[in-house]
């Protein structure tokens, strides 16, 4: 029997959210709505539904047509998002941190845990394509034997400069 894709709610319209839709989508998951906090940036869900081929939905977590909604807002919306996602009775990978205090993450665990639903805080850059690319560079032995990695992450458009090793780092 083969089971039905999870289908997925992003909410968050920014960088961290698109990498939430490649992750899910890569997992196999089918994501179907995206929705913006009102005082994000006007035009940024949008612009990644329109990318992205997703319907406007901001209830559409609450309203039964996902199995897991993704918190992708500013931090100090995490836990009412999370909440009200976990008492909806749907699954939560919640962009770090999940909470502004120890209080309300430990509320929310208790939530997840009392209802037998899923919560999650990932570390998405694992999937970011470039992240996926160097993992498969240094498992093929392109490199020889990596003895020592120093990176930073770098968000699109941050400006950088070269260190005097040679290196790179947001400037």
């Amino acid at each position: 029997m083969v089971e039905a894709p999870l289908r997925v709610a992003i909410a968050g319209a920014g960088m961290v959210a698109r990498l939430h839709l490649d992750a899910a989508r890569r997992a196999g998951a089918r994501v179907s709505a995206s929705a913006r906090p009102r005082r994000a940036r006007k035009g940024g869900g949008r612009a990644l539904r329109h990318r992205a081929g997703l319907r406007v939905g901001a209830g559409a977590g609450r309203r039964g047509r996902v199995d897991v909604v993704h918190i992708c807002t500013p931090n100090s919306s995490h836990y009412p998002l999370a909440d009200l996602a976990l008492r909806s009775g749907k699954h939560v990978v919640c962009e770090k941190p999940l909470a502004t205090s120890v209080q309300d993450a430990e509320a929310l665990a208790r939530t997840a845990q009392d209802s037998g639903l899923i919560g999650a805080v990932p570390f998405v850059y694992r999937y970011h394509p470039m992240a996926a690319e160097a993992r498969a560079r240094v498992q093929r032995g392109d490199l020889g034997p990596v003895r020592l990695v120093h990176g930073t992450t770098c968000r699109t458009g941050c400006p950088v400069r070269r260190t005097t090793t040679g290196g790179w780092i947001p400037g």
